[in-house]
């Protein structure tokens, strides 16, 4: 958690929940959804995309937050132009990391720079050109023409049946004397 709260995702290490604490987060469901708190509220939006987040940093509850965007279309609408900017900028930076290569570097125990190397998330890189270049892309369509084929007939079955009687049966035409067959057992039939 103390990750978090450096990086500035998280607004507190420890949460309050001291009920005598106006400002704690007992009372958050309560807590009235000022000005300053929907400024705080929107700018938590843009940076993290979450509203659970976001409603935390600015000290209400998601539920008063959902209460007001159905309310008032001036803040929903900014609401929505907040997470429409969360997801370009995570995009954005995305395919930045793409383009730049993201930077992997190996320290001693001293400080020292060990190594240093660029990686490159390829599949991204390949999305990227596919997008930009369509014909590019490495799928090809092609039309193919079958002009021979086999048919699959079962082979005669001890029995009355003959295979000329079960390729009718199954073809509605007759066996060809100059053609072979091959049964379930291997054994050539009709061969000539």
């Amino acid at each position: 958690m103390q990750e978090l709260v450096d990086r500035g995702i998280a607004p507190t290490l420890y949460a309050n929940w001291d009920p005598s604490d106006p400002d704690s987060n007992w009372l958050i469901s309560y807590r009235k959804l000022t000005p300053e708190r929907k400024q705080m509220y929107l700018t938590a939006l843009e940076q993290y995309g979450i509203q659970a987040v976001a409603a935390r940093w600015a000290g209400v509850s998601v539920l008063t937050i959902r209460a007001h965007r159905k309310e008032d279309p001036l803040f929903d609408e900014a609401c929505r132009e907040a997470e429409n900017y969360y997801h370009a900028l995570t995009a954005a930076s995305i395919l930045q990391q793409a383009r730049m290569g993201q930077i992997d570097e190996r320290y001693d125990k001293e400080g020292n720079l060990l190594s240093r190397r660029v990686t490159y998330e390829q599949q991204l890189r390949i999305r990227m050109v596919e997008r930009a270049l369509p014909e590019y892309r490495a799928v090809e369509k092609q039309e193919l023409t079958v002009t021979g084929g086999a048919v699959v007939v079962p082979a005669p079955v001890e029995g009355t049946e003959t295979w000329d009687d079960v390729v009718k049966k199954y073809t509605g035409g007759e066996s060809k004397p100059d053609v072979g067959a091959i049964t379930t057992s291997g054994e050539g039939v009709g061969e000539k």
